[in-house]
């Protein structure tokens, strides 16, 4: 699911082609091509907590992003950093995804000023305590799935199609997921995930889409946990695109220039 934030081990590496025919996954791929060619792009985003209707944490982001080219080796990458509460100033998350293939992640905390390499086995831990997963953040995932078309239905007043999605990769914290994609737009309106023992576990509700040179955006999102009640919202604004980013923003060095 490619929107603002929106960003592990060896994976099951499949052709494209060898999904033809699979309107699953042809659902998938319109809307991935919809959110490619965007060469940079940057944002401004608000991540809220919540425990129940109870407000925990907001935290102010600034987001990088460049996509994967032969020029760069097919590898996405993009920067999370956080600008306020002061507590959190500084700290940031960058993701290296290469095109049907790995992802590195570099987190660095503020507090103790150190960069640390999160394993890929641990890809299904919480981000900065949100209900937003190292997996949910991924990127270039179009070929990492399974997909399965199951039939239509209505979120917030829109009709979509829903498609069950299989992780192919290894340690997934997901049995599956189940993906609307909106019939009129080429964009995401839910995604439902389930836990390892098949039970839903976490809805994330897209909305607010935007034009932005041309291409729809999302500018909300919320992910809640129905398990614990916990959720976690994410407004987006000044989203740009076709952005000329320098490669040296996307480093470890420059992980700890606040």
């Amino acid at each position: 699911m490619k929107n603002s934030i929106a960003l592990s081990a060896a994976l099951a590496l499949i052709p494209g082609a060898a999904f033809a025919g699979n309107p699953g996954y042809d659902l998938a791929k319109k809307v991935n091509d919809e959110a490619s060619n965007y060469i940079g792009s940057t944002s401004d985003a608000i991540m809220t907590l919540y425990d129940g209707d109870k407000v925990t944490v907001e935290y102010k982001l600034k987001q990088f992003a460049v996509e994967g080219t032969k020029d760069n080796g097919n590898t996405t990458k993009s920067l999370i950093r956080f600008l306020a509460p002061a507590d959190s100033k500084g700290t940031a998350l960058l993701t290296h995804e290469v095109k049907n293939g790995s992802e590195s992640r570099w987190l660095y905390l503020s507090e103790t000023r150190q960069v640390k390499q999160i394993a890929g086995s641990a890809k299904s831990a919480a981000f900065k305590g949100s209900e937003f997963s190292y997996e949910d953040m991924s990127v270039d995932t179009l070929d990492k799935y399974e997909y399965k078309l199951l039939g239509e239905k209505t979120v917030n007043g829109r009709k979509c199609d829903q498609v069950e999605r299989t992780a192919k990769y290894e340690d997934s914290g997901y049995s599956k997921s189940i993906v609307c994609f909106d019939k009129e737009n080429p964009y995401i309106d839910q995604v439902e995930f389930f836990d390892k023992g098949g039970k839903l576990v976490k809805v994330s509700t897209v909305g607010e889409y935007k034009k932005v040179d041309g291409r729809w955006r999302s500018h909300f999102s919320e992910i809640k946990n129905v398990q614990t009640n916990k959720r976690t919202t994410l407004k987006g604004a000044n989203i740009k695109l076709q952005q000329k980013l320098s490669d040296q923003l996307f480093t470890t060095a420059q992980l700890q220039k606040d």
